[in-house]
């Protein structure tokens, strides 16, 4: 089973049809519930549960259906969870990508990325992004530097804590899917190093 079902066109969620009664259906207590536990305990579902908050206003059938669908997804695998281990392997790894112009009717894009320290999940997000992009670098570029400003937070919060250099962010490996960025980011690193 899967948060939404494998196949589903994101473009069936803008169909017509009658806007559900708010006081039979609790659309946006649910989209509450499943974004507080995506923001917390459940990375998996950031995306769906992010795509059918934008219908919040005026949910309509087929989003409740997928609603439930995605309801009866986190109660069938409510068995799992996140694991934090205490192992010694405390590198940095990221995970970053970006969806172009997958949001309909304004096309702008969707950033996700996910930072793991050693096999630890520690943080993760899931946002579509404040403006419109030409290309799919473009989006993975603007998704990239979220992530990085996220990174740059995180150290400083844990050196504020701590009080110490935070050696753990010293070499940070960021896996993206985009050649053209990797190209790009490597041109970038070349010319100003």
């Amino acid at each position: 089973m899967e948060p939404f079902k494998v196949g589903f066109d994101l473009n069936e969620l803008n169909l017509d049809g009658d806007i559900l009664d708010a006081s039979q259906y609790p659309y946006r207590t649910m989209v509450g519930i499943l974004l507080f536990v995506a923001r917390y305990t459940r990375p998996d579902i950031c995306i769906a549960i992010s795509i059918l908050a934008r219908y919040n206003a005026k949910p309509k059938r087929v989003h409740w259906n997928c609603m439930m669908h995605l309801w009866n997804y986190v109660v069938s695998t409510k068995d799992k969870c996140i694991h934090l281990s205490s192992e010694s392997n405390l590198k940095v790894n990221c995970y970053v990508d970006a969806s172009w112009a997958t949001t309909i009717p304004d096309r702008k894009s969707v950033t996700g990325y996910l930072i793991t320290i050693g096999s630890n999940i520690i943080l993760w997000r899931t946002t579509k992004q404040g403006l419109v992009t030409m290309s799919a670098m473009e989006a993975e570029l603007i998704a990239l530097s979220e992530l990085v400003k996220e990174i740059i937070w995180f150290k400083r919060c844990l050196e504020e804590i701590s009080n110490v250099r935070c050696l753990v962010f010293e070499k940070i490996i960021i896996n993206c899917d985009n050649q053209a960025v990797s190209h790009c980011t490597i041109m970038f690193y070349v010319r100003y190093t």
